[in-house]
């Protein structure tokens, strides 16, 4: 990831790619149990997104729901929701204003994910 943020050129392609890595890094970070350190890299990920201005918002949206799951799995169940409640306003805004129908069923399933989380979440019994 490093070695990405150094060489990689600013373009709006390459700050997807140097999401994706920040992204898969906090996904290995996850799975060994390094979880603050994960939530970082999701962190820098989202971030990194937003530094080219208008970055596809399925993509923000898709690393706020993995960034949700974890902080649901260390008990911020709160902090969890509201990113998926966020993200879910977002997705809707965006299906609403998509004429075409093959773009917006892609949101629709993005949100559906966002949609699942919660109700995992709400049936946990922690909320």
């Amino acid at each position: 990831v490093e070695l990405a943020t150094r060489y990689l050129p600013q373009s709006k392609e390459h700050r997807v790619r140097l999401s994706t890595a920040h992204s898969f890094y906090a996904r290995a970070l996850q799975d060994n149990g390094q979880l603050s350190e994960a939530l970082m890299e999701y962190e820098r990920a989202e971030k990194a997104l937003l530094a080219w201005g208008e970055p596809p918002m399925r993509y923000v949206v898709r690393l706020q729901q993995d960034r949700a799951d974890l902080l649901h799995t260390v008990g911020r169940v709160e902090e969890a929701v509201a990113l998926l409640l966020e993200g879910e306003r977002r997705m809707l805004e965006l299906i609403a204003g998509t004429a075409d129908e093959q773009n917006r069923m892609r949101l629709e399933r993005v949100n559906n994910i966002a949609r699942v989380m919660l109700a995992e979440m709400y049936d946990d019994g922690i909320t």
